[in-house]
């Protein structure tokens, strides 16, 4: 099978990242994958809520790492692949952020999930900032957390 994306998430093509997610979705065999529940998506929003607000006692316990050198974090600046060590460090050294318009849609299977999305954080003196992101969480009995979060910042808010 083979799967096309018409455009890319970082060009202003009118796409953008969540409808290239439902369309992806909407070519896996029937069943394989089930809509993300409400409750998962709104954890995964609160996680990002949190991080943002520096909440760092949160995300430490609602995220995974196997492995202490893992990258849990991704942004777009240099010297942003965290570990889960590494990114609560970062949030502790920054003022909280607000974060509005989040935007979050995803699918689960098998004890894995996947959560796409926008949202725009407040970069204070520097006005709004919008942002993409990504989630990969992980069933941890009877909740989730958080294994992996991509943040692509500067990207325009296009669907």
């Amino acid at each position: 099978m083979t799967w096309e994306m018409d455009g890319s998430h970082n060009q202003g093509d009118g796409v953008g990242v969540t409808a290239h997610s439902r369309q992806a979705a909407s070519l896996l065999p029937s069943g394989l994958m089930d809509k993300a529940s409400a409750d998962l998506v709104a954890f995964a929003g609160q996680w990002i809520v949190r991080a943002h607000a520096r909440d760092v006692d949160f995300i430490e316990k609602a995220s995974y790492s196997a492995d202490d050198a893992a990258v849990h974090t991704i942004a777009s600046g240099p010297d942003s692949s965290l570990s889960l060590a590494a990114l609560l460090g970062h949030l502790a050294d920054f003022p909280p952020r607000e974060v509005v318009d989040l935007d979050l849609d995803g699918w689960a299977h098998d004890g894995v999930a996947w959560l796409c999305g926008t949202g725009r954080v407040d970069m204070l003196e520097d006005g709004f900032l919008d942002v993409r992101l990504t989630m990969v969480l992980l069933r941890a009995g009877d909740g989730w957390k958080v294994a992996h979060c991509h943040i692509s910042e500067g990207v325009p808010h296009e669907v």
